[in-house]
């Protein structure tokens, strides 16, 4: 058996990926609600995407809210999880309020020595983000690595990448506390329909540009990602709006313009819809920071410099 086991929450998007791992997930819940609707699910295991963007097209005033697993639920997981003695218990969650408190509040209620058997690395990113961070820490410890080892890996990989993102229709984008203020003072001075945008972990999004075609959209994100990695080698991620006409289209055509078949495609996880809309489009990008573009580094270095 195993010393360590990885936990974290549905809102990871591990379900959909096509990676074999061992990372323990505790679900959420998504409601959708609207006039002839009224539809309570749990997250990824009882609701895909493909049935969410049916439900939205289908019930266009319908509103999507994702409920992260409560304290209560995630003690229960993890007093389960106790019971198979594991050595080591190691959670990988967002940084996000809810989340992060929800499990502060859980391993209160642990004993000191329960609580003495886990880790918790808390991350900058969201959904698929959070995901691969909990993948490369199951890896790290299959190979022997200590927890201070892999808090630190973790901790420079999410530093050494970039995240992109747009929507096919600004009409879709939800009023919640990540976007309201984001769409009063960005959408609407934008010439273009589709915005691009560059997202610093859960800090303020940089605005990039705006298109008015599919087509020089994904040439801004190209751009962006070029100027980031450089030549170096790199991983990529497309988190697609499922069913959308241009989501396969859009995630093909730039790993051509990219080079080499490092782009994995996935569809957004109904916490991802519920926060940003079902046609919502990110891209994030991993590079070996020894790698990374003398270009990137100098930006980097103006911009701090600035602040």
């Amino acid at each position: 058996m195993n010393k360590h086991i990885i936990i974290t929450t549905s809102s990871a998007g591990l379900n959909y990926c096509e990676y074999e791992h061992d990372v323990h997930v505790i679900f959420g819940t998504v409601s959708i609600n609207g006039q002839r609707l009224n539809k309570v699910a749990t997250d990824v295991e009882e609701i895909c995407p493909m049935q969410l963007r049916a439900e939205i097209e289908k019930h266009p005033d319908a509103k999507v809210h994702f409920t992260p697993p409560t304290a209560q639920m995630i003690y229960t997981d993890l007093l389960e999880l106790l019971e198979q003695n594991y050595e080591e218990y190691f959670i990988v969650a967002s940084e996000h309020k809810s989340s992060k408190d929800n499990f502060n509040q859980a391993l209160e209620l642990l004993t000191p020595e329960q609580r003495a058997k886990f880790n918790f690395y808390s991350s900058e990113t969201l959904g698929f983000g959070c995901g691969l961070l909990a993948l490369k820490a199951d890896e790290l410890f299959k190979q022997g690595k200590t927890s201070s080892y892999v808090i630190n890996k973790l901790k420079e990989i999410e530093q050494n990448s970039i995240l992109l993102c747009t929507t096919f229709e600004l009409d879709s984008v939800p009023d919640n506390i990540f976007t309201s203020e984001f769409k009063k003072s960005f959408f609407p001075s934008l010439s273009g329909r589709h915005p691009l945008v560059k997202v610093p972990s859960l800090r303020t999004p940089e605005k990039i540009a705006s298109f008015n075609s599919y087509e020089a959209l994904l040439d801004g994100f190209v751009d962006q990602i070029k100027k980031y990695i450089g030549n170096c080698p790199y991983n990529g991620y497309v988190i697609c709006p499922v069913n959308h006409p241009a989501s396969r289209w859009f995630a093909e055509t730039m790993e051509e313009k990219l080079g080499g078949e490092h782009i994995s495609v996935l569809p957004i996880t109904p916490v991802v819809a519920s926060l940003f809309g079902i046609d919502f489009l990110a891209v994030r990008v991993y590079a070996l920071p020894e790698c990374l573009s003398q270009l990137y580094r100098a930006e980097q270095r103006s911009l701090a410099e600035a602040v």
